[in-house]
């Protein structure tokens, strides 16, 4: 992938967020020369595999994951809100965007139990200061969130799927 996104990744960015190519490429080579970031990410992945907890997949794709690095970094948004949480991947590529902005923070809800402990696991230690997790399931622990950090920048939706509970996220 070079230091370029996919045609289709980029092309929604630029629809979506307005960005042209070369701003896009300078995120993605910023994002790529992050030591700091791609070098918390190798250690979690490293100390993961070491746990003995097996080969649990790191959640969506390194595309993807950019794509939300690039519209954070571009957005600069003070508040962002996820459900879903899994291995952290999309955590990270978002917090790492908040890093290199100073400013935002990301807040969390994951069902327990989903992972146990592992909730988020891959998000490098550095970053979690601007994390806030949110254990229970988003139809209880949604609405009230938002009361307290609305206005949203940023809403990801990646919990429960079913159309009912994407329903009642959006």
């Amino acid at each position: 992938m070079g230091n370029t996104l996919p045609k289709n990744a980029a092309d929604f960015i630029i629809k979506l967020a307005g960005a042209d190519a070369a701003e896009i490429n300078g995120y993605v080579s910023g994002f790529r020369l992050d030591r700091r970031l791609q070098d918390g990410i190798a250690e979690k992945k490293a100390a993961f595999g070491k746990s003995g907890r097996g080969s649990w997949g790191y959640g969506i794709g390194g595309t993807a994951g950019l794509v939300l690095y690039i519209l954070c970094r571009r957005g600069k948004p003070d508040v962002v809100v996820e459900t879903g949480v899994a291995s952290g991947v999309s955590s990270t590529h978002i917090l790492g965007a908040l890093e290199q902005n100073q400013r935002g923070r990301l807040y969390s809800i994951d069902q327990p139990g989903w992972m146990g402990d592992l909730s988020g696991w891959l998000i490098p230690d550095y970053l979690k200061s601007r994390w806030q997790l949110i254990a229970g399931r988003s139809s209880e622990k949604l609405a009230p969130l938002l009361k307290t950090v609305a206005p949203i920048d940023v809403f990801l939706h990646d919990s429960d799927h079913s159309y009912p509970n994407m329903l009642r996220e959006f």
